[in-house]
């Protein structure tokens, strides 16, 4: 660059800088991005105990259990679900949701939303593949499913309007948001009593589209929990159930969250931890 076209290139910086300021998008501190809160001080004295405990391998027969999913378990199976929710895989009969719309199909605690105008998050869309500007949109509101997601092309077939969820191919999320619950991530694990700590998963694959039947292999941590404390670790187990039974069978949501994104997951999300009842799991190998 030569000097003389130095103060342009400043009066553009500027300019930019301005701009930036004045067109503010939502960001993770916004009202409708609530902060997301640490587990307490309280969980952090029990690590010790904790990382003692997990070195003794416990064994445990297939069955169903009330299981603590992690925020990156949720990310997982949601992301990877997320895809029935569009409106194309309704009309092609291949998604659990359809006929599902205004119904409920979990606790009224439960919210999710596509939130792409979260702009702190790696997943932000200004529009989608149409160029329809996106929106923070309700799909799961207190528990009923409120919204499929829509291109120009499937709102039309459907009567309605596009949601601004238009890919390439098909509608698709862009970065899911769980609504953060009421209660704290150490009293769900007291309360879990005696069941399966789940840390993260891989290798979900979808055996039923139009049942939502799939299974996941557990990784990264899976903890046996009697009485509300870790008593060992657990490895060769599988999630072996279906999307529909996991939402109807949530029990509670943790009050703290965490950003979900790694190569696994198909979509960015922000996801708290959730207990459901009656999880099926089975052995891996």
């Amino acid at each position: 660059m030569n000097a003389s076209s130095a103060p342009e290139a400043s009066r553009v910086s500027s300019g930019l800088s301005k701009g930036r300021s004045q067109d503010r998008r939502p960001s993770i501190s916004d009202s409708a991005h609530p902060q997301q809160e640490k587990p307490s001080r309280r969980w952090d004295q029990k690590l010790p105990a904790t990382a003692s405990a997990t070195s003794r391998m416990s064994e445990i027969n297939p069955g169903k259990f009330r299981v603590l999913l992690s925020p990156y378990v949720m990310g997982n199976i949601l992301s990877y679900s997320s895809g029935f929710l569009s409106y194309y895989a309704v009309e092609t009969g291949l998604s659990c949701f359809a006929g599902m719309l205004g119904k409920e199909i979990s606790t009224g605690e439960f919210s999710l939303y596509d939130d792409p105008e979260d702009y702190s998050g790696v997943g932000s869309r200004m529009c989608d593949d149409e160029g329809t500007p996106t929106s923070r949109l309700e799909i799961i509101g207190q528990g009923k499913l409120k919204s499929y997601l829509h291109s120009t092309s499937t709102a039309t077939r459907a009567g309605t309007g596009t949601t601004g969820n238009a890919g390439i191919i098909s509608p698709r999320a862009w970065q899911m948001s769980l609504n953060a619950g009421k209660t704290r991530f150490e009293n769900m694990l007291d309360d879990l009593e005696d069941g399966l700590l789940i840390n993260n998963a891989w290798y979900t694959r979808f055996q039923d589209y139009r049942n939502g039947i799939f299974s996941t292999v557990p990784r990264d941590g899976v903890f046996l929990v009697k009485g509300g404390e870790v008593q060992g670790a657990l490895s060769g187990i599988r999630i072996s159930d279906s999307v529909m039974d996991i939402l109807k069978n949530v029990t509670a949501i943790s009050r703290e969250r965490k950003r979900v994104k790694w190569w696994e997951e198909i979509s960015a999300s922000t996801m708290p931890y959730v207990m459901v009842d009656g999880i099926n799991i089975s052995k891996a190998f």
